[in-house]
């Protein structure tokens, strides 16, 4: 999802990713959230999304 916003925003971009590979690559990212309840990360989760 970010690498469209970022293509669409960026044309450029995409044009060098084009030549060059992906953007993102596979794999994951594992970090704590420290004193956070589940409802409070799932919010932030769910607005990142709905940010222009």
């Amino acid at each position: 999802m970010s690498a469209s916003m970022l293509f669409k925003k960026f044309p450029n971009l995409k044009k060098f990713y084009s030549r060059c590979g992906v953007l993102w690559r596979k794999g994951y990212f594992v970090s704590t959230v420290g004193r956070v309840s589940e409802a409070t990360v799932k919010r932030y989760i769910q607005e990142q999304k709905t940010k222009t």
